[in-house]
């Protein structure tokens, strides 16, 4: 067989693997693994988000504030206003779905002139790619309401789309056989303890939280062991027909939607620990990481040869996903979008 390996930029930003699967760049292969770290091992089970993401940007007209405010026009109120409003949507829209925002640019540093610009971020998430789009609709018409309350001008620019990730049972039933032979990273006691002194560094609200979450998935009476050694050395099962979704979003799921794909999870953190924070990235740089990354080097290959000797295997996935897609992948993004470099 044929082994492609590739390299996909911006996983964590606007995405690329949606570009690519638009391209048609995965069309050539039959199966399709990958992996992210996390603080469990086994296979990744739980369909996730689908995100779409777009820049607002307020058009007003400036004036000294004291002087001559009724000549302005403030981009910083529309801006404002838009936020005010996402705030009311938020208590008409499905449970799951997820609305964010990022200030850019607020208009400059001078409370005495009336600001002319301003640039708002959002991302809006749902459990299905369908859900986001017409989420995000919502979202575009309190822009345009934002700026006819202020007299100001809107444009917007979606930069980012996912679909939901998916997971392909036909593949993970043969990568959760893999990940038990390979077993997880062999942790030593120096890892034990640099795991422990992780777990430690969380207020005493996150830590409440971790306790509660360790205590639902590995039981009451193992929290004691596990908060001394808060590292996962267990594979844990793969649960076909999960409904429980995860919160984030992958551009991985563009990828299920385009050709049989699945993820593996290896853990590289300790235990309850939370993604996007300064933990995270120390550990990523430890013994921890480094053992984690090489455990997911040997489940990838392992699977990857098993699944080549298994065509009827394959058969199955690939009729999952064309259930799945109807018989062709859509891209989320509009089809005249280009990848957003240097504008995300």
């Amino acid at each position: 067989g044929r082994v492609i390996y590739y390299g996909c930029a911006a996983e964590e930003g606007a995405g690329a693997k949606q570009f690519m699967a638009r391209a048609g760049l995965f069309d050539c292969c039959d199966f399709i693994y990958t992996w992210h770290p996390a603080t469990q091992n086994g296979v990744d089970a739980s369909p996730c988000n689908a995100i779409m993401g777009a820049n607002f940007e307020f058009k007003g007209l400036s004036a000294h504030a004291g002087g001559s405010p009724h000549l302005g026009r403030s981009a910083l109120d529309a801006a404002e206003l838009m936020s005010v409003g996402v705030n009311y949507l938020r208590e008409h829209i499905i449970d799951g779905a997820r609305v964010h925002y990022a200030y850019v640019d607020a208009g400059g540093t001078a409370p005495n002139v009336v600001q002319d610009r301003s640039l708002v971020k959002y991302e809006v998430r749902s459990p299905k790619v369908s859900q986001v789009k017409a989420l995000f609709e919502r979202v575009v018409k309190v822009a345009r309401g934002a700026a006819l309350m202020t007299e100001t001008a809107m444009e917007y620019e979606v930069t980012m789309a996912f679909s939901d990730y998916q997971p392909n049972d036909a593949l993970a039933a043969i990568a959760d056989g893999c990940m038990r032979e390979v077993g997880a990273p062999r942790w030593d006691e120096e890892d034990y303890r640099l795991a422990k002194e992780f777990l430690s560094s969380y207020n005493e609200t996150t830590l409440e939280a971790i306790r509660e979450s360790m205590a639902e998935t590995y039981g009451p009476e193992r929290v004691s062991e596990l908060w001394e050694r808060p590292l996962d050395s267990e594979i844990q099962p793969y649960i076909p027909g999960r409904k429980d979704v995860s919160g984030g979003s992958t551009d991985v799921g563009d990828v299920t939607y385009a050709v049989p794909c699945l993820n593996l999870h290896v853990a590289t953190a300790c235990i309850g620990n939370v993604g996007h924070t300064w933990q995270m990235t120390a550990q990523a740089r430890s013994s921890i990481g480094r053992k984690g990354l090489l455990t997911a080097v040997k489940a990838l290959a392992l699977t990857a040869l098993r699944t080549m000797n298994e065509p009827e295997a394959v058969e199955r996935a690939k009729a999952l996903v064309l259930a799945r897609n109807g018989g062709r992948y859509q891209c989320p993004l509009p089809d005249d979008l280009e990848p957003p470099v240097g504008r995300y």
